[in-house]
């Protein structure tokens, strides 16, 4: 049986507070972790995280390869339309 390393959870919600923070080109005020879950196919974290800019909460899926811990997008998440 082959054992494959993986970045655990907290390095992986550390990753994506730093990745979240640096998506924003103002200041935010507040952010907070809002979700995590594993992809589908047990490759990637999937993180989501918000953050208030100019009086309105924004939200951000941030997805991270367990393997290495690279950032692989941030995406915007209109919450409206869900």
């Amino acid at each position: 049986m082959k054992v494959t390393k993986r970045i655990d959870i907290k390095e992986a919600v550390k990753i994506s507070k730093e990745a979240f923070l640096e998506s924003f080109d103002l200041e935010i005020k507040t952010s907070r972790l809002e979700e995590i879950n594993v992809s589908e196919d047990d490759k990637y974290w999937l993180i989501i995280a918000s953050g208030v800019i100019a009086s309105k909460r924004q939200y951000k899926e941030i997805k991270i390869d367990m393997k290495t811990g690279k950032v692989i997008s941030i995406l915007e998440i209109d919450i409206d339309e869900l």
